[in-house]
């Protein structure tokens, strides 16, 4: 037996929009039309999600460094709970000095026991990009943990009005020529190096970028001194 499909007579050009919309399907509508049917849908979906504020948006994307720089250098980024991770979040900001201060408390998992922990890690950025370093988790502000990073021998160097420059996690202090180049041995570890011949200290990072070498040929001497860290990991 052969079936012979019903013909369907085609609709007329004024009833298109209107045979579309009475079956819900797309087509060329009115401007009013297409409004309407976009709320529709967006009410039955339960409203339209809005946009994250922008703060927040600038907020994660920050975090987001920060988590990956610490990662990179084996450090934690959470607390592991019991059943859930207490991730980093921002406890303080410097927008004009370009530095953050990022942390974490809570109760720590150790197989059967738990124990209270925090974390907390200062970031800036100089000419070489974003940096990070470990800071006691008792420091609460930017301005507490500039002040426990930098050597107490640099900030009295500043109160006589001697020079320092910084690069990096190194500082160089203004001496005598007697203790020239005094400290240079410790510079590797932070991936410096100093240059008495032609009076540069140069950056050679495993990793990352580099800061561009710095002159101190003005100087009659020049002494080394590191920025304070924490180790990273537990």
């Amino acid at each position: 037996m052969t079936t012979v499909a019903r013909y369907t007579p085609p609709v007329p050009a004024p009833r298109l929009a209107q045979t579309l919309a009475e079956h819900d399907l797309p087509g060329r509508r009115s401007k009013t039309a297409i409004t309407r049917l976009r709320r529709a849908r967006a009410k039955a979906r339960g409203g339209v999600v809005a946009p994250r504020p922008a703060a927040e948006r600038v907020e994660g994307y920050l975090l987001g460094q920060i988590r990956g720089l610490i990662a990179a250098a084996g450090g934690e980024t959470g607390i592991e709970a019991r059943g859930y991770t207490i991730g980093l979040r921002i406890l303080d900001r410097d927008v004009a000095g370009r530095l953050t201060l990022v942390g974490a408390s809570g109760w720590r998992r150790y197989g059967r026991t738990e124990n209270f922990a925090s974390l907390a890690y200062l970031s800036g950025v100089d000419a070489a990009g974003r940096w990070v370093v470990r800071v006691p988790s008792s420091v609460r502000t930017v301005a507490q943990a500039l002040a426990w990073t930098e050597p107490a021998e640099v900030a009295r160097v500043r109160q006589e009005g001697r020079r320092v420059a910084q690069v990096g996690g190194v500082y160089a202090i203004e001496t005598t020529r007697a203790h020239d180049g005094k400290g240079a041995g410790h510079l590797a570890q932070e991936g410096f190096a100093w240059r008495p011949g032609t009076r540069y200290l140069v950056h050679r990072p495993a990793f990352g970028p580099r800061h561009r070498p710095l002159s101190l040929r003005t100087w009659p001497g020049v002494r080394f001194v590191t920025r304070k860290s924490m180790p990273m990991g537990r």
